[in-house]
């Protein structure tokens, strides 16, 4: 029987032989980052309260547009990505209506978390801070930031650098609403700030 490399008699390898610091490049596509901020949208009201303060020209379409468009353009296929997160080609034909090359194409957006995907900008308030104002008839808050593609494209990384079992659960699809609720801090604030 042979002996472990740091024990001197016939004891179970108990400690680690070696560290391996593995590294390795990965796409992250616009579909997997939507699908996140949904999923976000439907949790940080804790937190946040959202505006869509730029619609780039987007136009809100129905889901008969899309699959209209889509049907004259090549089909689903034409309109699909491959996601190393999901490992597979998305949108799935049974959510096409969802992809953001058609509504790229088209300049339409169906849900307001599309719209920074698709060149627009939502700013984030305080859901806390608000002081209501007569004059406007809303309450005021504090902007904590905006969700764009420079801040989504920083945030991205933040969550890669400092999000650490929040971002393993991203890569392995195995998040939730407070996995996506962590990206979405990285993406407006920088930093988890709440939760």
């Amino acid at each position: 029987m042979s002996k472990s490399l740091n024990s001197s008699s016939d004891e179970p390898l108990m400690n680690p032989i070696t560290e391996v610091e593995v590294m390795r490049s990965i796409k992250i596509t616009p579909y997997d980052i939507v699908n996140e901020l949904s999923s976000a949208f439907g949790y940080c009201g804790y937190w946040a309260r959202t505006k869509v303060t730029n619609y780039n020209g987007l136009r809100r379409v129905t889901t008969e547009e899309i699959r209209k468009f889509i049907d004259e353009n090549g089909g689903p296929e034409a309109f699909q990505t491959y996601s190393e997160i999901a490992k597979g080609m998305m949108p799935f034909k049974s959510s096409i209506t969802y992809s953001l090359d058609a509504l790229n194409q088209m300049k339409g957006y169906q849900y307001s978390e599309q719209i920074p995907l698709l060149g627009g900008e939502i700013t984030v308030y305080d859901s806390e801070s608000g002081v209501w104002n007569e004059e406007i008839e809303d309450y005021e808050r504090e902007e904590l930031g905006v969700i764009n593609a420079r801040s989504i494209e920083a945030g991205i990384h933040l969550f890669a650098e400092h999000g650490h079992r929040h971002f393993d659960d991203f890569m392995n699809q195995g998040g939730d609403a407070i996995t996506a609720d962590v990206l979405l801090q990285y993406i407006v604030m920088g930093k988890v700030v709440y939760g």
